[in-house]
């Protein structure tokens, strides 16, 4: 399985984002190889800004939704707090896909860009900026 960031989702589902192809053909790619997941969180969040349940759920019908557990969200929780001063890089949503992953040892499709030093230990997918056919995604092992 591969855990998908709500900004690949976002991307894909908005044909006007300039991430958009980057983020479809990263989904079909890895789509092919893995089982796509979201977790429960994804849904709030697309949910809070103004997706339509009955849509939502038909637009990830393909992917495997995946609630947060109680252990996941203690982890991101600790994770969020040993973040340096406010104005951190770090949101509890990244922080709580990163828990996510890190519980079910799966790695993370995202963009690249901000938001990627939250994912770091964790097995994250980022998907070339080239449109170039036949080229997948390349993995990356962050630090922490």
């Amino acid at each position: 399985m591969i855990l998908v960031d709500i900004r690949v989702i976002v991307a894909w589902l908005d044909s006007a984002h300039p991430a958009h192809a980057m983020s479809t053909r990263a989904l079909e790619a890895c789509g092919q190889v893995e089982e796509l997941g979201v977790t429960s969180l994804t849904l709030a969040e697309l949910a809070a800004g103004g997706c339509r349940e009955n849509e939502l759920l038909e637009d990830l019908k393909g992917f495997v939704v995946l609630p947060l557990d109680l252990k996941a969200a203690l982890l991101a929780g600790r994770k969020c707090a040993g973040k340096p001063g406010h104005g951190s890089k770090w949101h509890l949503s990244d922080c709580l896909l990163w828990s996510q992953a890190n519980q079910l040892k799966v790695p993370i499709l995202t963009l690249p860009g901000r938001g990627i030093a939250a994912f770091a230990g964790a097995s994250v997918l980022v998907p070339d900026a080239q449109p170039a056919i036949g080229r997948k995604s390349r993995r990356t092992k962050l630090r922490p």
